[in-house]
């Protein structure tokens, strides 16, 4: 629960530079494309973009990685963000993230909740897997500690997210 109404927390997740700032080793956020249908605003309309998230400064078995991919962002104002990796045609991307986020009513502000997947594909040798798999893990969840903080901050509220 975020102790603020709901729709100031929706302006936060529809803002690509706000949530480039606030979400750790991702250097920027850009729509690319046309918005269907055409002109709509995710602050307020239902509808979808491509977000091309540009990742850098990730560290994983003494590689830096950095890559760019492309996420259909699909819009349901304010309830309900959904994204799917969808890299443009013909092109392959090392990266990608399937998820949501769902916000309701709360009395006391709004529920925010969330699930992805993250799909990264490394220049590393298979036997790596279980170091890759576990150094992944822990900078998914440093992501993700840093992501709520730097929401919350950004929101005006102290403390952590129930």
């Amino acid at each position: 629960m975020v102790p603020v109404p709901r729709e100031q927390v929706w302006a936060a997740l529809v803002d690509p530079a706000l949530i480039a700032h606030l979400t750790p080793f991702v250097a920027r956020i850009e729509p690319t494309g046309a918005s269907v249908p055409d002109g709509f605003d995710p602050l307020t309309g239902d509808g979808r973009q491509h977000w091309a998230w540009t990742l850098s400064g990730i560290a994983v078995a003494g590689l830096d990685f950095a890559a760019t991919f492309t996420e259909e962002m699909t819009f349901t104002a304010p309830s309900r963000l959904e994204f799917r990796h969808d890299p443009p045609r013909g092109e392959k991307e090392r990266a990608g993230v399937t998820g949501w986020y769902a916000l309701s009513e709360h009395p006391e502000g709004a529920l925010l909740e969330t699930s992805l997947t993250i799909r990264v594909e490394l220049p590393l040798p298979r036997m790596s897997g279980p170091v890759v798999r576990r150094t992944m893990g822990a900078v998914v969840e440093k992501m993700g500690d840093r992501f709520s903080a730097r929401l919350l901050d950004h929101l005006g509220v102290s403390g952590t997210p129930e």
